[in-house]
């Protein structure tokens, strides 16, 4: 992307709030076997690769246990 007044391109950071729910809490609140209130969500700062082939998620283990899940080791 070129800058107005600026001799060269511009790189920086591309950044953007995801939300992130666990996806068996919402099924089951669509079921009525859970209140849509208890679906566990989180609301974070991604970093975006705009020049990925792939999406990969990093987040603190304390995220990840928001959700429900266990840590995989191994």
């Amino acid at each position: 992307m070129k800058l107005e007044g600026n001799s060269g391109y511009y790189m920086g950071e591309v950044r953007t709030k995801v939300r992130l729910f666990n996806n068996a809490d919402a099924n089951a609140a669509a079921e009525g076997k859970l209140a849509v209130e208890k679906v566990r969500v989180i609301e974070a700062d991604a970093m975006v690769d705009t020049g990925a082939v792939r999406c990969a998620l990093a987040f603190r283990p304390c995220c990840w246990s928001s959700l429900g899940f266990g840590l995989m080791t191994g």
